[in-house]
């Protein structure tokens, strides 16, 4: 009888022990699986606040749009990381006003998803970064490197490893203004700017 208790003890802590290396080995799989590397393109555009002729307040002044490529970090379930290249040129409207603008941003952000393993996850995130900018007003142009930083709410649509989203971002940013005085310079100033992107995602 003794024998076949010591049998039971043996097998039973065996398991025991095979069981828990089991799960360690899910456990480190799992937290590797949530360590992923994405890739992806965008499109979107933005305009700085004003107030319009009608006396509405609208994003509309120096209305640029553009296109951009990003890397992802996910980390963990919810969390991940953004550094990204876009490219911002002035409308036609802006330009037949006067005002032609180039644009390079170049942006960190780090953000949080909600719902990631549904078909629609929700997230908020925010960043900030450099902007190289050549701007032309009234036939003067001048070039700045200045600050941006924005904070954002949107979604993403999940397709397995493809993923399609859209952004509503709010960016803290250098508008350019034509200084009437003997020198004829350009006068940089910080405003918000409303933005809406959408892009296409790949996670490796």
């Amino acid at each position: 009888m003794k024998k076949w208790i010591g049998l039971l003890l043996f097998v039973s802590f065996y398991c025991t022990n095979a069981a828990a290396e089991e799960g360690v080995v899910s456990d480190s799989v799992e937290t590797h699986d949530y360590w992923r590397i994405g890739m992806g393109g965008r499109v979107g555009g933005y305009g700085f606040r004003q107030v319009n002729d009608e006396g509405n307040l609208d994003f509309e002044n120096c209305r640029m749009d553009g296109m951009g490529i990003f890397l992802t970090s996910e980390f963990g379930e919810h969390g991940y990381s953004e550094l990204a290249v876009d490219f911002y040129h002035t409308i036609a409207e802006p330009q037949r006003n006067g005002v032609d603008r180039l644009s390079m941003h170049t942006t960190l952000a780090v953000g949080l998803k909600f719902l990631p393993h549904r078909f629609i996850s929700p997230l908020v995130e925010v960043g900030g970064g450099v902007e190289l900018t050549s701007a032309e007003v009234y036939g003067v142009r001048q070039d700045a490197i200045a600050p941006v930083g924005f904070l954002g709410i949107g979604g993403e649509l999940n397709f397995g490893d493809l993923k399609a989203g859209m952004a509503i971002r709010t960016n803290a940013m250098q508008v350019p203004e034509y200084g009437w005085n003997e020198s004829q310079s350009l006068q940089w100033r910080t405003e918000v700017a409303g933005q809406g992107i959408f892009w296409l995602r790949y996670v490796l």
